[in-house]
């Protein structure tokens, strides 16, 4: 049976918006995706392939997290095709080829959203400690660095932060704390186009693994697997920097006079937020678990092939990666108070202030020690679903 083109950018727009986060199950457009998939591969069989596709459309059940194996998800998708599994030739044969490229189409398109909440949390970051915007100048990053995705990062900070108060030498000395202006930021914020642009490069090359996989008559699964691989390690990128930036707020000195653990009242009674910053470090340490290649001496007897393995750990690290985000997320917001405290009459940028406004509606500020879990769970629920930058792309249109 040959292999039918597949345009990835139609797929990706299948994928319904999530209101919830990965739990128990996955998403349910996983399972529209690996049926879309064998509408494809099967469009010679015209009826065949339309009735996927009208299957595809309808109400789906989602995939059981429990189901951890190639063989178990490949059963479950068979017994909701019903009759339409056996009206065609080699169905397992071509589920065993398609999940992977589901795994990996959602994986890819969820990354890339998270990609720009990177960009954003950054952008908050900066405004807590009224960062220095030069590293971001796109003569940098266009003319002497002329990497693409690099670019896109730093003019998507750039776009977030645009009329900024916080970040400019307006707020560095009026808040007191810098005597002259600051020659750059620690290599987490100054670095930051060029980290957050190298895993958006592994991440379009997994793209692009998955568009080669789908087309050549080949076995390209061992390619797709090293992709896959990348992106995970990718992911841990973002992970990382946003977690050494997120640990920069709590020191004083390093975050340019903010209180210590940004405490806003009372420090020796409230603790402020160096449990909370704690966690994210330990959801790092997962996350770079995760990014271990994938090993063929375990992963190859439970599944068919070691793409599919991989491309799943993408999505499995998506969640890690969003709760690593909201712990910035929050931490920046807790210092932008800080400074507000100080200087109320200061302005933040048009898409930072559309983010934090949108944060404070859910999430307020940390005045004393109280429970705080149900607003970190719906902070990481606005950044895993794309609600977050919404609200930032409505007021400065849309991010790259």
């Amino acid at each position: 049976m040959k292999t039918k083109t597949i345009n990835f950018d139609f797929l990706a727009g299948k994928i319904k918006s999530d209101n919830k986060l990965i739990d128990s199950h996955y998403p349910e457009s996983i399972t529209a995706l690996t049926l879309y998939l064998l509408a494809r591969e099967y469009s010679d069989k015209v009826n065949f392939a339309s009735a996927l596709e009208k299957k595809a459309e309808a109400s789906l059940p989602s995939i059981p997290a429990s189901l951890a194996t190639e063989k178990e998800q490949a059963d479950f998708i068979i017994e909701v095709l019903g009759d339409l599994a056996g009206m065609a030739d080699n169905m397992r044969e071509v589920l065993h080829k398609v999940l992977p490229a589901a795994y990996g189409i959602y994986g890819v398109v969820k990354s890339m959203n998270l990609a720009k909440a990177v960009d954003l949390t950054l952008a908050l970051n900066l405004e807590a400690i009224r960062g220095e915007r030069g590293a971001f100048d796109l003569r940098l990053h266009n003319i002497s660095r002329p990497f693409k995705q690099q670019e896109n990062s730093a003019e998507n900070t750039l776009r977030i932060l645009e009329d900024t108060e916080f970040a400019d030498d307006k707020g560095r000395f009026s808040f007191g704390y810098d005597t002259h202006p600051r020659c750059q930021d620690a290599i987490s914020f100054r670095a930051a186009p060029q980290t957050h642009g190298g895993a958006r490069d592994a991440l379009d090359f997994m793209k692009k693994s998955i568009e080669e996989y789908m087309e050549s008559d080949l076995d390209l699964s061992t390619q797709l697997r090293y992709a896959a691989d990348m992106a995970i390690t990718a992911l841990a990128g973002f992970g990382n920097i946003s977690e050494r930036r997120a640990f920069r707020l709590n020191d004083h000195n390093f975050s340019y006079g903010l209180p210590t653990n940004l405490i806003y009242k009372d420090p020796g009674y409230n603790h402020g937020f160096v449990v909370v910053q704690a966690v994210g470090t330990a959801i790092l340490g997962e996350l770079k678990t995760n990014a271990l290649p994938t090993r063929s001496s375990m992963d190859e007897r439970l599944n068919r092939t070691l793409a599919f393995s991989s491309a799943k750990r993408v999505v499995d690290s998506l969640g890690l990666l969003s709760k690593i985000l909201m712990i910035e997320a929050f931490m920046s917001c807790q210092g932008i108070d800080l400074v507000r405290k100080v200087l109320p009459e200061l302005k933040l940028g048009k898409g930072t202030e559309a983010a934090y406004s949108r944060i404070r509606e859910s999430v307020k500020l940390v005045e004393s020690n109280r429970y705080i879990i149900p607003e970190m769970n719906e902070l990481d629920r606005m950044i895993f679903t794309g609600e977050l930058i919404s609200a930032v792309e409505d007021a400065v249109g849309s991010l790259k």
